[in-house]
């Protein structure tokens, strides 16, 4: 049996599929749906849009994601990790929801792109990071890895 399973092995050895190699972990974590690498993304197919279109929504999305959090951060001392985080998750909720309702390419520039870079972005580790400092005196550190 064990001579089988070694002969089979060996004629068709495990290979990763070129379209889905990735690191399953923390960095699949910002892959979604429109991006076209993604198993489940079919706008390329669907909207018949090019790769460029596509890619230029997610780069906006991973820029303002990146970007967004010293401003995050002030606006969070301003008025509040309450408003703030309810406004963000409006943007997120809206662009989101919205992209449903796309037709053209700017649309997804606009609200994939803007509307839902720009919330998640304000709530990336800012936000962790906020009310790790001030809802946690003792190992801060262990609150902000976890």
């Amino acid at each position: 049996m064990a001579q089988d399973l070694y002969a089979s092995l060996s004629q068709n050895p495990l290979r990763l599929d070129r379209r889905r190699h990735h690191l399953p972990g923390a960095a699949d974590r910002r892959r979604h749906p429109l991006d076209s690498r993604h198993p489940d993304g079919a706008a390329e197919e669907e909207f018949h849009w090019s790769r460029a279109t596509i890619a230029l929504a997610v780069s906006i999305n991973l820029i303002l994601y990146g970007c967004i959090g010293p401003f995050a951060a002030a606006v969070m001392e301003r008025f509040g990790i309450r408003r703030s985080v309810l406004c963000a998750l409006t943007l997120v909720g809206v662009g989101v929801a919205s992209t449903s309702l796309m037709r053209q390419p700017w649309q997804l520039i606009l609200m994939w792109g803007f509307l839902v870079g720009s919330g998640t972005g304000f709530l990336a580790t800012v936000l962790s990071a906020t009310i790790a400092t001030r809802w946690f005196t003792a190992r801060r550190g262990l609150v902000i890895g976890i």
